[in-house]
């Protein structure tokens, strides 16, 4: 790693792949045998090293889709993010420099990182993108190609997401004369009309009967 960026390999002969990368790519799904189990492949030879997952079809999850000659069109990557078949915060594009484009009107409304190729031998970044492979077997030597991707990109993909926010419990308590909102620190909403409560009972947990002295017993706590 140099300057904040990751080299980062992916190869169908997972075999040739350099022992010591710290990342790779793994296609979760493809057309051929040899890509559709090559992530179980990676997975298997790098049990320990981070993997980004990568689909050629747009039909499985994943956190990156790959948009080239033979796997997803622009629209396709348009219709594989409205699915949310992404497993990242957002969704990454591999796409040519010439692609980029179509690519960038397909995916109008959404955010997303592109991943870029632009294979010119040489390490480099295309402004824009979150990482770019710049070489293939021609040029990597080896039967493998490369790129580099920003430590702040690799961060965001393997980071464990954030808890879930944790709302106040609550529960709708009817005490035979008025309905109320409970919550579990002792505030209370009342609810107005017999039609409220029914609608509430939809969304919110259990209703239950309490007597005057239960509820203001909970209300005193």
């Amino acid at each position: 790693m140099t300057n904040g960026l990751v080299t980062v390999y992916d190869s169908v002969n997972v075999g040739a792949i350099p022992w010591n990368a710290l990342c790779l790519l793994g296609y979760v799904d493809g057309k051929v045998p040899e890509i559709a189990g090559n992530y179980a492949a990676v997975r298997a030879r790098f049990p320990l090293t981070g993997i980004v997952s990568v689909t050629t079809t747009g039909q499985s999850r994943a956190m990156m889709c790959d948009c080239e000659r033979y796997d997803l069109t622009p629209e396709m990557v348009r219709t594989w993010t409205d699915s949310r078949l992404y497993m990242a915060p957002l969704p990454v594009v591999y796409a040519s420099v010439s692609r980029f484009s179509r690519v960038l009107s397909a995916m109008r409304g959404h955010q997303w990182w592109w991943w870029a190729a632009d294979w010119t031998g040489i390490p480099h970044l295309v402004p824009g993108s979150h990482a770019t492979q710049y070489a293939d077997p021609a040029t990597s030597g080896g039967d493998y190609d490369v790129s580099v991707a920003k430590l702040s990109l690799l961060d965001a993909l393997f980071s464990p997401p954030p808890p879930p926010k944790k709302g106040p419990k609550m529960i709708i308590v009817n005490n035979g004369t008025t309905q109320y909102i409970l919550f579990d620190d002792g505030s209370v909403i009342p609810i107005d009309t017999p039609e409220d409560l029914a609608a509430l009972a939809e969304v919110l947990p259990g209703s239950v009967t309490l007597s005057p002295a239960m509820v203001a017993r909970f209300t005193q706590r």
